[in-house]
């Protein structure tokens, strides 16, 4: 599948779903958390309800970037979410055990610029991957 069938795809999986959980992988960089935030900021223009979650994530370091304040550390009440946008996991074992295990997600999106191997893939149906890219920031 091509990148531009793959971005179709996850454009119409956005724009069928309501509920959005949007994390990255533990001790979040400046691309994870702008990239977290600049989805977020797509997905609530278009009326969807988001999550930002990361555990690992100190605020003081980012505290320049807009809205900063609604990333949160802490697993959300609802624990049921009709997408995860996962952001530079290039395996599962880049994130928070606690999401993995406490959050019940019917479909995910994994949004990368870092070499994938087949060992631990988090999703084969949502996978935007592109290890030429500079950043998940320019492929999101």
């Amino acid at each position: 599948m091509t990148k531009k069938e793959i971005i179709k795809k996850i454009l119409t999986l956005f724009k069928k779903n309501k509920y959005f959980l949007i994390t990255g992988h533990i001790r979040p960089d400046y691309d994870t958390i702008g990239s977290a935030l600049a989805l977020s900021f797509f997905l609530k223009k278009n009326n969807k309800n988001v999550y930002i979650v990361s555990e690992h994530f100190n605020k003081n370091s980012f505290k320049f970037l807009p809205n900063i304040e609604i990333i949160k550390t802490t697993l959300p009440q609802r624990k049921f979410f009709d997408v995860g946008i996962f952001l530079e996991c290039s395996d599962i074992s880049r994130i928070s055990d606690k999401i993995i295990k406490n959050i019940v997600l019917n479909n995910v999106v994994n949004i990368d610029h870092h070499q994938h191997t087949e060992k631990n893939n988090i999703s084969k149906n949502y996978n935007l991957i592109d290890s030429e890219a500079s950043s998940c920031a320019e492929l999101v």
